[in-house]
């Protein structure tokens, strides 16, 4: 099966360093990358680029322009859930 991609908009690709990027697992289906960036804004850091991509399992990835920022978002939202569609999605963040 083909996968579907999206990320957000005008942002070049960084390169991907050790421990910079992170894997999101147990995205909701309908969830935007702009979504995703504002849930990780909550986390209080800023992420360089997203990218979600839509198969049979929604995930995504989230890079950070360097690894504190990266170790920051993956302890804070691991576990958090995400609300939608009036269906509870725990998230999954593990460096990638």
């Amino acid at each position: 099966m083909a996968s579907l991609s999206e990320s957000t908009p005008n942002v070049p690709r960084v390169p991907k360093a050790f421990g910079n990027q992170l894997l999101v697992e147990n995205l909701p289906p309908s969830l935007t990358a702009k979504e995703l960036l504002d849930i990780f804004n909550l986390f209080e850091v800023q992420p360089i680029y997203i990218s979600i991509i839509k198969q049979e399992e929604y995930y995504g990835f989230v890079t950070f322009s360097n690894p504190e920022d990266a170790e920051k978002a993956r302890v804070k939202g691991n576990g958090y859930i995400i609300v939608k569609s009036g269906k509870n999605y725990p998230i999954k963040v593990d460096i990638s």
